[in-house]
Protein backbone atom coordinates (compact mmCIF):
# COMPACT_ATOMS: atom_id res chain seq x y z
CA UNK A 1 0.00 0.00 0.00
CA UNK A 2 1.29 3.20 -0.90
CA UNK A 3 -0.04 7.03 -1.82
CA UNK A 4 1.78 9.97 -3.45
CA UNK A 5 1.21 12.31 -6.00
CA UNK A 6 2.06 12.59 -9.73
CA UNK A 7 1.40 14.70 -13.22
CA UNK A 8 0.35 13.67 -16.10
CA UNK A 9 -0.69 10.08 -16.29
CA UNK A 10 0.67 7.22 -14.20
CA UNK A 11 -0.31 3.14 -14.50
CA UNK A 12 0.61 0.84 -11.78
CA UNK A 13 -1.19 -2.48 -13.75
CA UNK A 14 -4.62 -1.90 -12.89
CA UNK A 15 -5.25 0.80 -15.57
CA UNK A 16 -4.17 4.28 -16.59
CA UNK A 17 -4.95 7.71 -14.38
CA UNK A 18 -4.88 10.91 -15.72
CA UNK A 19 -4.36 13.57 -13.78
CA UNK A 20 -7.07 16.69 -13.60
CA UNK A 21 -4.81 19.83 -12.29
CA UNK A 22 -1.20 20.04 -11.22
CA UNK A 23 -0.36 17.93 -9.20
CA UNK A 24 -3.01 14.51 -8.41
CA UNK A 25 -2.66 11.83 -5.92
CA UNK A 26 -2.59 8.24 -6.22
CA UNK A 27 -3.61 5.23 -3.49
CA UNK A 28 -2.43 1.62 -4.82
CA UNK A 29 -2.92 -1.13 -2.94
CA UNK A 30 -0.52 -4.43 -3.90
CA UNK A 31 -0.55 -7.96 -3.29
CA UNK A 32 1.73 -9.52 -1.22
CA UNK A 33 3.87 -10.52 -4.70
CA UNK A 34 3.87 -6.65 -5.42
CA UNK A 35 0.89 -7.17 -8.13
CA UNK A 36 -1.81 -4.11 -8.00
CA UNK A 37 -5.17 -5.38 -6.49
CA UNK A 38 -6.58 -1.59 -6.75
CA UNK A 39 -5.40 1.70 -7.51
CA UNK A 40 -7.34 5.30 -7.38
CA UNK A 41 -6.52 9.03 -8.09
CA UNK A 42 -8.16 11.90 -7.53
CA UNK A 43 -7.33 15.69 -7.96
CA UNK A 44 -8.40 19.26 -8.89
CA UNK A 45 -7.25 22.16 -10.74
CA UNK A 46 -4.79 23.02 -7.97
CA UNK A 47 -2.27 21.13 -5.92
CA UNK A 48 -3.09 18.00 -3.95
CA UNK A 49 -1.16 15.75 -1.59
CA UNK A 50 -1.62 11.85 -0.39
CA UNK A 51 0.65 12.17 2.48
CA UNK A 52 -0.40 9.48 5.10
CA UNK A 53 -2.18 5.63 4.52
CA UNK A 54 -3.20 3.40 7.05
CA UNK A 55 -4.79 0.13 7.35
CA UNK A 56 -7.27 -1.94 9.85
CA UNK A 57 -5.62 -5.08 9.92
CA UNK A 58 -9.04 -7.09 10.78
CA UNK A 59 -10.97 -5.27 8.22
CA UNK A 60 -8.49 -4.42 5.22
CA UNK A 61 -10.35 -0.77 5.34
CA UNK A 62 -7.97 1.89 3.98
CA UNK A 63 -7.71 5.22 5.32
CA UNK A 64 -5.58 7.84 3.58
CA UNK A 65 -4.93 11.61 4.34
CA UNK A 66 -3.69 14.72 2.52
CA UNK A 67 -3.65 18.31 1.57
CA UNK A 68 -4.91 20.19 -1.23
CA UNK A 69 -5.88 23.43 -2.41
CA UNK A 70 -8.69 24.93 -4.21
CA UNK A 71 -10.97 21.67 -4.40
CA UNK A 72 -10.89 17.94 -5.21
CA UNK A 73 -13.34 15.53 -7.13
CA UNK A 74 -13.96 12.43 -6.01
CA UNK A 75 -16.47 9.35 -6.27
CA UNK A 76 -18.38 10.94 -3.59
CA UNK A 77 -18.81 14.42 -4.92
CA UNK A 78 -16.51 17.57 -4.81
CA UNK A 79 -14.28 18.45 -1.22
CA UNK A 80 -14.05 21.99 -1.80
CA UNK A 81 -11.53 23.88 0.13
CA UNK A 82 -11.99 26.53 3.21
CA UNK A 83 -8.47 28.84 2.87
CA UNK A 84 -4.72 28.02 1.00
CA UNK A 85 -4.72 24.33 1.84
CA UNK A 86 -6.84 22.15 3.54
CA UNK A 87 -7.36 18.88 4.69
CA UNK A 88 -8.59 15.11 3.58
CA UNK A 89 -9.02 11.90 5.08
CA UNK A 90 -10.77 9.37 2.83
CA UNK A 91 -11.76 5.60 3.57
CA UNK A 92 -11.85 3.03 1.14
CA UNK A 93 -12.92 -0.65 1.60
CA UNK A 94 -10.26 -3.71 1.22
CA UNK A 95 -11.61 -3.95 -2.59
CA UNK A 96 -10.82 -0.23 -3.42
CA UNK A 97 -14.53 1.39 -3.20
CA UNK A 98 -15.00 4.91 -1.07
CA UNK A 99 -17.03 5.03 1.28
CA UNK A 100 -16.39 8.22 2.67
CA UNK A 101 -14.24 11.59 2.17
CA UNK A 102 -14.09 14.49 4.39
CA UNK A 103 -12.41 17.71 4.04
CA UNK A 104 -11.55 19.99 7.27
CA UNK A 105 -10.28 23.49 7.19
CA UNK A 106 -10.26 26.99 7.62
CA UNK A 107 -8.58 30.28 5.81
CA UNK A 108 -4.68 29.57 6.67
CA UNK A 109 -2.71 26.30 6.27
CA UNK A 110 -4.31 23.31 6.92
CA UNK A 111 -2.72 19.77 6.78
CA UNK A 112 -3.17 16.54 7.46
CA UNK A 113 0.44 14.75 7.89
CA UNK A 114 -0.08 11.08 8.31
CA UNK A 115 -2.73 9.04 10.27
CA UNK A 116 -2.76 6.04 12.09
CA UNK A 117 -5.64 3.54 13.36
CA UNK A 118 -5.03 0.99 16.50
CA UNK A 119 -8.81 -1.03 16.86
CA UNK A 120 -11.85 1.78 16.31
CA UNK A 121 -9.51 4.82 17.08
CA UNK A 122 -7.99 7.02 14.15
CA UNK A 123 -5.49 9.27 15.30
CA UNK A 124 -4.23 12.21 12.27
CA UNK A 125 -1.32 14.26 12.76
CA UNK A 126 -1.39 17.78 11.12
CA UNK A 127 -0.45 21.58 11.28
CA UNK A 128 -3.57 24.26 11.11
CA UNK A 129 -3.10 27.84 11.18
CA UNK A 130 -5.66 29.95 13.43
CA UNK A 131 -8.69 27.33 14.39
CA UNK A 132 -9.82 24.49 12.53
CA UNK A 133 -13.58 22.67 12.64
CA UNK A 134 -13.88 18.94 12.39
CA UNK A 135 -17.30 18.35 12.53
CA UNK A 136 -18.15 20.63 15.17
CA UNK A 137 -15.22 20.64 16.97
CA UNK A 138 -13.49 23.77 16.97
CA UNK A 139 -9.87 23.60 17.61
CA UNK A 140 -7.45 26.83 17.99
Amino acid sequence: MFVGRFKRLVDFGAGPHQAHGTDNFVISCNSATGATRWSDTFGGPGTDHAVGVAVVPTTNVVAVVGYFTQSITTDLGVLTGQGREDLFVLRYTSSGGLVSAKAFGRRGLDRALDIAISGSKVGVVGTFAGTIDFDGTVLS
